[in-house]
């Protein structure tokens, strides 16, 4: 006989390669005299023995030691049986925890400040204006802000380098990735030192070539008006005009690359600003 199972596995015996047959109970009293628990109200005790049958053919049962060997039934099917013991509300339709009729508990300022760190990271500045949001007091936010801080669970510096990281691979240039780092509450130093590290010593023209090669995925500008609108991408990103047209200079020298940029025209709405 196989061995027993625990109770939750016959709660989920629908979703499992295994099919229940028959419950038969032995024993259905209350627990502790019928006392109440909280608002779930008395509980009850069931005890008795669940019968099973598998079908040793499926691939999913081939994982129970020798199932090949054991008898079957007249369906071609390994029956088995397990001890259940349940306990449970005596009153199946009572208030049940978490219910309209019992009001959960508001979580503390701490615990909003983990819940939102956990969801993603968070700059300082972020993590207060989300507080504030959520309608928390400025001494309990200050106090929550302080003990994650402490904790080591939040550091201005490590969230500047990883956004630098990613915001530079998207072609943006170092000045403006500080810009945008300052702008989210990082101090001015550290954005620009997570700026410039972020670059791994690439100049702003080396980045916009590469900002250009990740765009056209190895093939030649096609004409005037992509080169233009290439143009466009670059400033928009907050290249300096002089680091765009290097990048196109370089990009134009490489074998089986268009001719040399001409100056960014004012032909229509820059369409290269997508993220």
């Amino acid at each position: 006989m196989l061995k027993k199972i625990f109770v939750l596995a016959m709660c989920l015996a629908p979703a499992m390669p295994a099919g229940l047959l028959r419950i038969e109970l032995a024993e259905r009293s209350d627990v502790l005299g019928g006392k109440a628990f909280g608002a779930a109200g008395p509980y009850e005790r069931l005890i008795g023995r669940a019968y099973f049958a598998v079908d040793p053919k499926l691939p999913a049962n081939k994982i129970i030691s020798d199932i090949d060997k054991a008898p079957r039934n007249d369906s071609g099917l390994v029956e088995f049986s397990s001890d259940i013991y349940v306990l449970k509300p005596r009153d199946p339709k009572g208030p049940r925890r978490g219910s309209s009729s019992e009001k959960k508990p508001e979580p503390t300022p701490l615990a909003r400040t983990l819940r939102l760190l956990a969801s993603r990271e968070r700059t300082v500045q972020e993590l207060d204006r989300a507080l504030r949001q959520k309608g928390v007091e400025p001494d309990d936010r200050a106090a929550a802000l302080a003990r994650v801080k402490e904790l080591g669970y939040i550091d201005d510096a490590a969230v500047a380098k990883g956004r630098a990281l990613r915001r530079i691979s998207k072609g943006e240039s170092p000045g403006r990735v500080a810009q945008r780092l300052t702008q989210q509450g990082v101090a001015a130093g550290v954005a620009k030192a997570a700026a410039v590290e972020a670059t791994a010593g690439r100049s702003e023209a080396r980045l916009a070539q590469d900002a250009l090669e990740k765009r056209l995925r190895g093939r030649p500008v096609r004409d005037e008006k992509e080169r233009q609108r290439l143009l466009r991408f670059l400033l928009a990103r907050g290249h300096r005009t002089a680091a765009a047209f290097a990048a196109m200079k370089a990009l134009e020298a490489m074998p089986g690359a268009a001719g040399e940029a001409d100056e960014p025209g004012t032909d229509g709405t820059d369409d290269a600003t997508d993220d």
